[in-house]
């Protein structure tokens, strides 16, 4: 891409969430982490003598996202200076926020982290997931005023007991299965179109003249609509999607010289 396009370019990023989960920490008297939780910065867990390869490649894969989202947020941070264009990055509440990659003063400069809940946003459970963005025009707002959801959000009912009152989700991400979230992965992995809009429409007033807007670890899709709506063009780029079109193709062309 040119730099002249660059100039016209806003990015959401969505980036992978899975060696960042919370939960990642009830994994460890199984020996199935990604993390070390009691070191504060989160760090990949180390290898130690006897490591099985299940532990070794869990070892790998939390130190290959750190090395990914780094080199990603050094990349923004260049951009954003040279273009003027937005960030958003979104991943749930996690261990990613206690990175040091995520803690540099020109990350920080560049961007602010703000906390939303999904079911401010229309989704029936909590998530609690951070963004962080460049968009100083943009509070968090959805159903409750401020994005959160202080047993206002409307999705679920609250229960007294005793001199304690509850409030409970409809859905939940992690307990019985008859409130876990409908949808599969898909559902999982969007983002509430309240909160899509919410954000399009500050992106619309503080840029403009911008023309794209670059969805990395596009996923379902679940930006386009709302990047659509506010009249911009959805450029959605997902390796899963594409190593998956390279696969395709590989097994064409072997397919065509065998026949040859």
């Amino acid at each position: 891409m040119s730099s002249c396009s660059h100039a016209l370019v806003n990015y959401h990023i969505a980036p992978p969430c899975e060696t960042y989960s919370h939960a990642d920490a009830t994994n460890i008297s199984r020996d199935f982490h990604y993390r070390q939780h009691d070191i504060p910065e989160k760090p990949p867990r180390t290898a130690k003598e006897g490591d099985t390869a299940q532990a070794i490649a869990k070892m790998e894969k939390a130190r290959n996202h750190d090395r990914m989202i780094q080199r990603l947020t050094e990349q923004l941070v260049k951009f954003r200076k040279e273009f003027g264009c937005e960030i958003v990055m979104e991943n749930p509440v996690g261990s990613l926020c206690k990175r040091p990659f995520m803690r540099t003063v020109s990350w920080l400069q560049a961007v602010t982290r703000t906390t939303v809940m999904y079911c401010a946003y229309g989704y029936r459970y909590m998530k609690p997931t951070h963004l962080w963005t460049s968009l100083d025009n943009w509070k968090p707002c959805g159903s409750t005023g401020n994005g959160k959801c202080g047993g206002k959000c409307g999705n679920g009912e609250r229960h007294q007991r005793e001199k304690r009152c509850t409030f409970k989700h409809w859905e939940q991400l992690a307990g019985s299965n008859d409130r876990l979230p409908k949808g599969g992965k898909t559902q999982l992995w969007s983002l509430p179109t309240m909160l899509t809009e919410e954000i399009m429409q500050a992106v619309a007033i503080k840029q403009p003249d911008k023309k794209y807007v670059i969805d990395l670890f596009a996923g379902g899709e679940s930006w386009k609509p709302a990047v659509e709506q506010e009249g911009y063009v959805y450029v959605p780029v997902d390796i899963r999607k594409l190593m998956a079109k390279i696969k395709s193709r590989s097994k064409q062309s072997i397919t065509a010289a065998e026949a040859a």
